[in-house]
């Protein structure tokens, strides 16, 4: 997911799947705006 946000990426993460407990197993990936800019920069 890319969305705004302040802290750790984990973390975020802990957070979105803790609100939707989903019932089957979901790697998910939090990152805001800039880092990936940043990292569509690096290649």
């Amino acid at each position: 997911m890319i969305l705004p946000f302040e802290g750790y990426p984990f973390r975020q993460a802990s957070v979105i799947l803790g609100a939707t407990d989903p019932n089957f197993t979901v790697d998910l990936l939090v990152r805001t705006p800039v880092q990936l800019r940043q990292r569509l920069a690096q290649g």
